[in-house]
């Protein structure tokens, strides 16, 4: 579980974000995940369903 938290605390460093992500537990850790999930699942089913298809005319 210590090997978890450091992990995203040095994720948190490289990608600059500030001192706050970096002191937080893996509660915070998983809901900043499921977070980036989410948002990656709209934006993919957005994707799917605002881009038109090519569709066949008879």
């Amino acid at each position: 579980m210590q090997a978890i938290n450091e992990f995203f605390k040095n994720l948190a460093g490289k990608m600059k974000l500030p001192t706050f992500f970096t002191s937080n537990t893996l509660l915070f850790n998983n809901f900043f995940l499921v977070l980036v999930a989410a948002v990656s699942l709209i934006a993919l089913l957005l994707v799917i369903f605002l881009i038109p298809g090519k569709k066949k005319t008879a």
